[in-house]
């Protein structure tokens, strides 16, 4: 970005009510923190140039790569979209981040295209073992859906809404619940000014099937890695659950690239927006516990 550019991106950010904070990833561990970043092509110039369609001369990855590094067990939730295409050096880089960073997961979106080459390939079973699950950490249900129907269209199967339902039972052992996902189903799979053919039918989904399982769960944030093609980040409060969508963080020099940092509490969640725009970190809270 030019000089101009940077001025004019960083008063919006204080406008909007973000502060500039370089240090906030640094200062101290991070053992009770998870990040969720979604739609960045991991693959695509964020460590190695493989592919310069979508290069971000940010380098998100290599950022949180240096937060992860000073923080080795650190949890990072990549929220689906994690290749471009999934090619063998392209999964094979996944590969690499997975067995060097051990509290990263990767959630399938559609470019990583489950269905098609999960029979055929050793590389896709090893980074997606299981194409739904959840997990158990510190009392703390982490629950991963995808949102890629084997004909290819949009929205939860039976299957997973009885996991979903079985997952978050009231009397299950945990304190509270996260649960990650690709598309924002709740927005119709996309961003306001571009809904997909069938957005209708997904936000019916989400309101009549899924809502009122998460809502009789605890249920403290939901998180989708797919805001819309080149629009930022959303946040929706739905049944008094916290809905966020992670905005387009590749090839847009006025759309930086964004994550969310996600500090657990005993009882609850504080949660961040986070965006590196000219090498320096904006910070905003946007939920307290």
């Amino acid at each position: 970005l030019n000089h101009l550019q940077s001025s004019v991106l960083e008063n919006s950010f204080i406008q909007a009510g973000f502060k500039l904070d370089n240090g906030i990833n640094f200062r101290k561990s991070l053992g009770g923190s998870v990040f969720f970043v979604g739609h960045i092509y991991p693959q695509s110039g964020y460590v190695d140039l493989i592919d310069d369609r979508y290069r971000n001369l940010e380098y998100p990855l290599r950022y949180l790569i240096k937060v992860a590094e000073k923080n080795t067990s650190l949890k990072i939730v990549f929220g689906g979209d994690n290749v471009q295409n999934p090619t063998p050096a392209a999964l094979k880089f996944l590969l690499d981040l997975k067995s060097k960073f051990t509290g990263f997961r990767f959630v399938l979106g559609n470019h990583d295209r489950y269905w098609k080459f999960y029979e055929k390939g050793s590389q896709v079973k090893e980074i997606y073992p299981q194409r739904y699950f959840f997990e158990d950490e510190n009392d703390i249900r982490f629950v991963y859906l995808h949102t890629v129907l084997k004909n290819g269209k949009y929205g939860l199967d039976g299957e997973q809404l009885e996991f979903l339902k079985e997952s978050l039972e009231p009397s299950a052992h945990y304190r509270y619940a996260l649960v990650f996902l690709h598309h924002n189903l709740w927005l119709g799979g996309h961003a306001f000014q571009a809904p997909y053919a069938e957005s209708s039918r997904m936000i019916d989904q989400w309101k009549n099937d899924v809502l009122p399982i998460i809502s009789s769960g605890s249920v403290k944030g939901v998180f989708s890695g797919d805001g819309g093609v080149k629009t930022a980040g959303t946040y929706n409060l739905i049944n008094g659950i916290p809905h966020f969508s992670t905005g387009w963080s590749m090839d847009r020099s006025d759309l930086p690239p964004e994550w969310l940092r996600i500090d657990l509490k005993k009882e609850g969640v504080e949660i961040f927006w986070q965006k590196l725009s000219g090498g320096n970190l904006f910070v905003k809270k946007q939920l307290e516990k």
